[in-house]
């Protein structure tokens, strides 16, 4: 309770996190540009990468500058600053405090407890009492050891704004204007493209002309004869 009653005299604790993907011409110009930024404001690069997409270059990196509302809004600015356009911006404050409080008092508990155990071992007299004394105190300074490290985690983070950066290689489509000329090559290109298929039809009809010309002089001498027969009936005298 006393450490819930001390949240809302402390600063607030936060942990900010920015997601950036940034379109550049040059990723490795832009990866230096980056580099001389963080180390103006006085950051560092915690990770970095640079890989091939097919023909493009993609850089991520991984910075932590000082979370104070000037730095961290000037990084940001500055790295906006080096691209064609910003892809994505996507940005987190997580708020730790009352995280941060009840790890210091359970800190501050366990210290307590080290501290009577202490005095309880400089008392004991009994090699039983000794060996069970120190066996918790030792439980004890292990969990310091883990409180402590929780509570520094904690504080780096919140001192140390996280920014995950993505750089990648601009792709630039160009659409061509009109001209006399070009539209001269692709009437060109079409009509040649006309003739190849003329041509085809016709060699096609060439090779196949012995069994579609067979067909029309079949179907040709039957009509004349269903014709002569006509013509011969109407030639017979009524009975």
């Amino acid at each position: 309770d006393q450490a819930q009653q001390s949240v809302p005299n402390l600063d607030r604790m936060i942990i900010r996190t920015v997601t950036m993907t940034l379109a550049v011409t040059d990723v490795p110009d832009a990866f230096h540009k980056v580099e001389q930024i963080v180390s103006q404001q006085r950051g560092y690069l915690a990770g970095t990468q640079i890989r091939q997409d097919g023909d493009r270059q993609i850089a991520t990196m991984t910075i932590r500058v000082p979370a104070d509302q000037a730095t961290y809004q000037a990084t940001l600015e500055q790295l906006r600053g080096i691209s064609e356009r910003v892809v994505d911006e996507q940005s987190q404050a997580q708020d730790v405090t009352e995280q941060y409080v009840d790890i210091d008092a359970r800190l501050r508990t366990l210290k307590a407890s080290e501290e009577n155990l202490l005095q309880l071992l400089a008392k004991a007299q009994k090699i039983d009492d000794n060996l069970q004394i120190q066996r918790e105190l030792t439980n004890v300074r292990t969990q310091i050891e883990q409180i402590q490290s929780q509570k520094q985690s904690l504080e780096r983070r919140a001192d140390m704004a996280t920014i995950n950066l993505t750089l990648r290689e601009s792709v630039v489509f160009i659409r061509p204007g009109w001209s006399p000329g070009g539209t001269f090559e692709e009437a060109v290109r079409a009509l040649g493209s006309a003739l190849r298929g003329l041509t085809i039809a016709a060699i096609w009809i060439a090779v196949f002309s012995p069994i579609w010309g067979g067909a029309l002089v079949i179907l040709w001498l039957l009509l004349r004869g269903v014709v002569w027969l006509a013509r011969r009936s109407d030639r017979r005298p009524a009975g």
